[in-house]
Parts: structure tokens; sequence; C-alpha cells
């Protein structure tokens, strides 16, 4: 009996030093127009509302324009893209980077004005 308790005991204690240590990854996201683009630097920085916020870009980002699979480098400054990212110890990775399609013309072919 006391042998199962001890078992029991260093299985809770093992299970709970496991769960504390792991960490939830919580993915926030952020509409933006991008400011800059450094592929050798793996940084993205976007224009949200009034702020400017910078990401980091890792081996494992998606870049997508609707279903279509793009690469980093299509990303281009002015573009609107969508970024999926989460924040470890105060830097913003990437998971997700989606280009939203550029705003048509109107028929007439004159810009809208603001």
């Amino acid at each position: 009996m006391k042998r199962l308790l001890s078992i029991s005991a260093v299985s809770f204690l093992i299970f709970f030093l496991a769960s504390a240590s792991a960490e939830k990854v919580v993915i926030k996201h952020a509409l933006g127009e991008v400011l800059a683009i450094d592929i050798a630097s793996k940084s993205l920085t976007i224009k949200k509302k009034s702020m400017e916020v910078s990401f980091f870009i890792d081996e494992k980002t998606i870049v997508k324009q609707g279903k279509e699979k793009k690469a980093v480098s299509d990303i281009k400054i002015g573009d609107m893209v969508v970024v999926k990212y989460f924040e470890k110890e105060g830097v913003k990775t990437t998971s997700i980077i989606e280009i939203k399609p550029p705003k048509p013309l109107p028929a007439d072919g004159a810009r809208p004005t603001k």
C-alpha cells in the first residue's frame, strides 16, 4: 500500500512539473501595411493603426495570398498583410503572413479620394 502511494505521489509530482513547465502558446494577429521587410535579418515591420510593429520571421513561417503559397520575398513594401504571431520573451515571431489583395481601382481608373 505504501509503495502504491509513493508511486502515485511521484507520478503526480512529475505530471505537475511537466505541465507547469509547458508554456501555452497564444496566437495573436495584426493587420497593417508593410513598412519594411528585411529577408537577411528576418524582420518585418508593419504600420498597425498609428503605431509600428516589428516581427521576427523564422523558417517555419508560412506566407500565402489567398490559397496560394508564397515566399517571404513576395512581400513588398506597401502590401497590406495579416500577420499571425506568438510572443515569447518579448519577441513577436510570425507563424503565418497573409498578403491581402490590392483594392481594385474604380472603373474609370481614377484613384479614390480620401
